[in-house]
């Protein structure tokens, strides 16, 4: 059974008035100013540190060029591409493995990131899934590194369009074997695109949220009923330390409502970030091998 939306959404921004009225509820706690006053500092406070989708969402610091490290990606092996998306341009990078590493038939992954920052903060993890034998294609969503312009919903899935075009294009890959990996907040692209835009190989969600409203943009996302119009297989990864997005109230809902064939691991003593490490490297690039070539 689905749950209360009303009592789950990741209301995000809230201003003192909204928060005055949660904690007025309380009438005994209500009638004392200085506690009131006190709670109201201890949620705002609370709110800063764990409510991070919002706040980063739309990034300020525009790029000119990106700076990667080519300790594990040769130069030779990675582009830089410039798509234009509806009115504005996005920027990103695809990876390719040697000839001699190629087997068919080869994937491609479409990696979906964060918003914690630009695509040069989730480089390493292009090299996790480079260092497993796919290809790789990264992005910035608008309003990123150095894309142009300012996020929305509309152009988050525009932007995954553009980016989806661009890969089924190039000669080298096989459309049939496009796989979406969404971390975080790039579930919603990921989701979207194996909803909504073709039939894709498999999906991989990571660290991700079932439903959500992002002020900042307006928009309001319901991954729940997206991943349930899927019909490929999914793997979701989920830290049980995860303070950002719950395990059981995100990892679990997503599971619960997205189609068979589907797999939920959950990662105990892993937060939002490090499922890799905490895994073991070799254990998440096996996992993640046998998933994809397997699916």
């Amino acid at each position: 059974m689905r749950r209360n939306k009303s009592a789950t959404l990741l209301v995000l921004q809230p201003n003192q008035t909204e928060i005055t009225e949660c904690v007025a509820r309380h009438h005994d706690i209500a009638q004392t100013p200085w506690l009131l006053n006190l709670l109201i500092a201890c949620c705002l406070c609370l709110i800063a540190t764990s409510c991070k989708m919002d706040s980063v969402l739309n990034s300020t610091a525009k790029l000119e060029v990106y700076k990667l490290s080519n300790t594990i990606i040769a130069d030779s092996l990675r582009t830089e591409f410039a798509l234009p998306s509806g009115s504005e341009t996005i920027y990103g990078f695809y990876v390719k493995q040697p000839d001699t590493n190629r087997i068919a038939p080869h994937p491609v992954i479409i990696f979906h990131h964060g918003a914690a920052d630009d695509l040069q903060y989730y480089w390493p993890r292009v090299e996790l899934l480079f260092q497993a034998g796919f290809d790789v294609c990264i992005y910035d969503y608008r309003g990123f590194g150095k894309s142009t312009g300012s996020s929305s919903e509309q152009g988050l899935k525009t932007d995954a369009q553009t980016v989806l075009n661009f890969v089924r294009g190039l000669a080298t890959t096989d459309t049939s074997f496009i796989v979406h990996y969404g971390f975080s907040i790039g579930i919603v692209n990921a989701l979207y695109s194996a909803a909504e835009l073709h039939q894709a190989k498999s999906v991989i969600i990571e660290s991700g949220f079932a439903e959500g409203r992002i002020d900042a943009i307006h928009g309001e996302f319901d991954n729940e009923e997206t991943i349930s119009n899927i019909h490929t297989p999914v793997l979701i990864l989920h830290g049980h330390a995860d303070t950002i997005f719950d395990y059981t109230r995100n990892a679990v809902e997503l599971y619960d409502a997205a189609k068979n064939p589907k797999r939920l691991i959950g990662i105990p003593n892993a937060n939002h970030e490090t499922i890799p490490a905490t895994m073991g490297t070799q254990q998440y690039l096996d996992l993640i091998t046998v998933f994809v070539r397997g699916s």
